[in-house]
């Protein structure tokens, strides 16, 4: 038997505020529209990030710039979604 397990990468990327606004940028993710408990990177600067995220379950982001400890307001939420793999194939070893 043969499984189908994939995993799609998506690209995070945000603007920088002036460093007398901001000293870090936590990213969140969620499974479900603002439930944000999940922190996936904690930078000092506006890096760009890929994160895997699997099919058929929506993934929510948002980044939270902070400075001196002090935590602001999250970004626009963003979400992702891809539908999974086909189901019902088959493989068979080549000639």
């Amino acid at each position: 038997m043969i499984s189908l397990i994939f995993a799609v990468n998506v690209l995070l990327s945000w603007q920088a505020l002036p460093a007398s606004e901001a000293d870090q940028y936590n990213v969140y993710a969620a499974t479900t529209s603002g439930g944000y408990t999940n922190t996936i990177l904690d930078t000092t600067t506006n890096a760009s990030i890929v994160v895997s995220v699997s099919p058929d379950a929506p993934v929510y982001f948002v980044v939270k710039a902070s400075k001196g400890g002090f935590e602001g307001p999250a970004s626009n939420e963003v979400n992702v979604s891809f539908p999974s793999a086909p189901s019902g194939l088959t493989a068979s070893p080549a000639p």
